[in-house]
């Protein structure tokens, strides 16, 4: 899933950077089109942007975080994640196997 929207990020940007060469030169293209592509790949560069400078708060304030709840609360949130987790983690499985048609 990575390699895949890596691969998505570079195409954009090779696009994007050649829509700008052709721009910078006075060539013409599609319109519309490209301008629409142009501010939806803005919108998705800033809303990455957005989550990165979130978690950066997140992570930077995990140490008040860490010292204003008590040791009960602290697990109490590590037990119900890690249930959480198990539910994830099963239903992966069962996704699994029924993407598999072993019993079908």
């Amino acid at each position: 899933m990575a390699y895949g929207l890596m691969g998505r990020v570079h195409a954009e940007a090779a696009w994007l950077w050649r829509r700008l060469t052709a721009l910078a030169a006075g060539e013409r293209g599609q319109g519309t089109v490209e301008y629409v592509a142009l501010i939806l790949l803005v919108a998705v560069v800033l809303a990455i942007l957005a989550v990165m400078l979130v978690t950066l708060v997140f992570l930077l304030l995990a140490q008040e975080v860490h010292a204003l709840i008590g040791l009960t609360a602290r697990k109490v949130i590590v037990r119900v994640f890690g249930v959480l987790l198990a539910a994830i983690a099963v239903q992966s499985i069962f996704n699994g196997i029924t993407a598999s048609h072993i019993f079908s």
